[in-house]
């Protein structure tokens, strides 16, 4: 890739207001360690309880999205996928992070039956794969994370909040300027 290419590329990598009033920002990956990056930056702004609802088909990347998110937070050790066992639990950082995954779940009583409803007891990031599947059974305020498949290992994530949440717009803004400063220092290099 040239270094025109590259400057050209992290312009249009994430899109974000810079007047504090963004609700939505868009960004371009490029692999699975790009992926996880990005969960990063968002998990490092997280400073209060959240939802996060991820959408994308089978293999887009929900998860490392949601590791990275985890190393945001502080949490050590292996974070991967809680297909089989529906949430996952992750303590030792900032906040606790539940991981779920709503793929196998037919029903909202599924969901119930799972243990969901007691994830808000205590303070917490709530991540929950496949949430369009239910789509009113989590409530907003939360931050919507769609990440699709465009070629390859390329993905185009897009993170829209949903409600009001000064604490994710912050989480959201933090991301923005992150991931562009990111982009930025590599295509210079």
């Amino acid at each position: 890739m040239t270094m025109q290419n590259k400057r050209e590329r992290s312009q249009q990598d994430a899109t974000a207001c810079k007047d504090g009033k963004a609700k939505a920002i868009r960004a371009r990956t490029d692999g699975e360690a790009q992926t996880e990056r990005l969960g990063e930056l968002l998990g490092e702004g997280l400073h209060e309880p959240a939802r996060l609802a991820l959408r994308g088909v089978l293999g887009a990347g929900k998860t490392a999205f949601i590791r990275g998110v985890a190393r945001g937070l502080g949490v050590q050790g292996a974070v991967n996928s809680p297909s089989y066992v529906l949430i996952k639990t992750y303590r030792g950082g900032r906040l606790i992070l539940h991981h779920c995954d709503w793929h196998r779940h037919r029903t909202e009583s599924d969901i119930v039956s799972s243990g969901f409803d007691d994830l808000e007891i205590e303070p917490a990031v709530i991540a929950v794969e496949w949430a369009e599947k239910f789509p009113g059974f989590l409530q907003p305020p939360m931050l919507w994370i769609e990440i699709q498949t465009l070629s390859g290992d390329i993905r185009e994530i897009t993170l829209r909040l949903e409600g009001s949440a000064p604490a994710l717009r912050e989480a959201l803004q933090h991301l923005a300027a992150a991931w562009d400063a990111e982009q930025q220092r590599s295509a210079a290099s």
